[in-house]
């Protein structure tokens, strides 16, 4: 019988660098000692550029308010200590600049000296169900059940000889205020499902589509079956816009999903501006309104229905953010790959 042979420390990092997986390590003063060619896309940096840097520089990496980035943060501040008491192994659910990360931190203690390493992975559900849950049990079960008890009432309150027309009126209004909310989370719902990965009917059939056409129509859409009053749509876009690279019926439903989120809290008075132009080989949307209602927390885009904006943008190879317009109000903005012509030679 041959004798086995401990493989050395290089086999070890051969074979960690070519994992799926993206992996940081982390020595036991808290510096990313070593981070993998998967972990380098994923983060969107070099190696050069992670290398050395300290846990707080990179937990500057991902957003604090999104997900699981405040229990994150606060994992990775401990490992910096050198009293760091044993880490359970927990995963967490990040934001990045571009992606949204699965991350398991994982502790070594059986060497030398402690070592911390990050096993990261792109998580594609983006808690989809989750949310639904939450709009099947909160928005859309509620005014159900509210229009169904007001019913109850109006149909008693009618078999009395004393009914007053002006409180059956009443007992109306609200029936139907309670029937159009749960309409409109029902159109959420519908859009949650065309827009999903895990759906069988989400064909992404990539085409030329014009962003600013598409935001007209979004609008158009969204005054035809809105609830609550809207605000006044400011779009400005210059004439000579090259059309971008997407998929029309699920850019479609993005613009209208962001443009509902964002008038949430709004009044016919208010202004929501929305600029779309060109940007080297993007075209990029901004939307805005200059009111202290609006949106201030990149964590916007964590719940319905700005969720399913995030996830259709990131799907067709953009990016979303939350910028700032001129005035310093909070701007919402997502750009998108302008469609290149194949060749045909």
């Amino acid at each position: 019988m041959r004798a086995s042979r401990a493989p050395g420390p290089e086999i070890w990092r051969a074979v960690v660098e070519v994992f799926r997986q993206g992996v940081v390590l982390f020595d036991d003063n808290g510096v990313v000692v070593f981070a993998n060619e998967a972990a380098n896309d994923l983060l969107g940096y070099s190696s050069r550029d992670i290398l050395d840097l300290d846990t707080d520089d990179f937990a500057a990496l991902c957003y604090p308010d999104r997900m699981d980035g405040a229990r994150f943060v606060a994992a990775l501040g401990k490992i910096s200590h050198a009293d760091c008491p044993p880490l359970e192994t927990e995963t967490y659910q990040i934001v990045t600049a571009g992606k949204r990360l699965q991350v398991r931190l994982a502790e070594f203690r059986q060497v030398e000296y402690p070592v911390f390493a990050l096993i990261m992975e792109e998580a594609l559900g983006w808690r989809a169900d989750l949310i639904a849950e939450t709009v099947l049990g909160e928005e859309l079960h509620s005014p159900l059940v509210f229009a169904a008890s007001y019913s109850e009432m109006m149909i008693d309150r009618m078999s009395q000889p004393d009914a007053d027309p002006f409180e059956v009126q009443d007992f109306a209004r609200i029936i139907r205020d309670g029937v159009l909310q749960a309409m409109a989370s029902w159109q959420t719902l519908r859009r949650l499902y065309v827009t999903s990965p895990s759906s069988s009917g989400a064909a992404w059939e990539l085409t030329a589509v014009s962003l600013q056409d598409a935001t007209q129509t979004a609008i158009k859409e969204l005054g035809d079956w809105a609830v609550r009053s809207l605000p006044t749509f400011e779009l400005y876009a210059a004439g000579d816009l090259p059309r971008v690279r997407a998929s029309a019926p699920h850019l479609h439903t993005a613009i209208v999903a962001l443009l509902d989120a964002l008038c949430h809290g709004l009044t016919p008075q208010d202004r929501l501006s929305i600029v779309v132009r060109a940007r080297h080989q993007h075209v990029e949307a901004a939307f805005w309104c200059d009111t202290t209602r609006h949106p201030q927390r990149n964590d916007f885009f964590d719940a319905l229905p700005a969720a399913i904006t995030e996830q259709v943008i990131n799907q067709l190879g953009g990016r979303i953010w939350l910028g700032k317009s001129r005035s310093g109000a909070s701007a919402f903005c997502f750009r998108l790959p302008v469609w290149e012509q194949p060749d045909l030679k």
